[in-house]
């Protein structure tokens, strides 16, 4: 999991996304945004998004995917496919951290 500043840094940057035993995702971090705290309690921290941009025509299902990056090694993230880009065949995948 990524604290939001940490993935704030790492907006536009690469990642590889391990997907069973098919050929790994190439994705990008595209979008970091933080949600509305609402009625949370002070302990708990600020909820954010992440979306990552996928590889061309290829879509992974919802699921819990090993992403690996350079500088971070590689984390589990649970991710779900949001909205797909009909001129470039993309796949947009979004993660929620509240």
């Amino acid at each position: 999991m990524f604290e939001y500043e940490e993935a704030k840094r790492l907006e536009g940057e690469a990642f590889r996304i391990a997907v069973g035993d098919g050929p790994a995702l190439d994705v990008v971090l595209v979008m970091v945004k933080a949600l509305e705290r609402g009625n949370r309690p002070a302990q708990f921290r600020d909820p954010y998004k992440l979306h990552f941009k996928g590889t061309k025509g290829v879509r992974g299902p919802q699921a819990t995917y090993r992403l690996t990056h350079p500088a971070l090694g590689t984390r589990e993230m649970f991710l779900v496919p949001v909205a797909h880009d009909r001129e470039t065949d993309e796949y947009t995948y979004e993660a929620i951290f509240n």
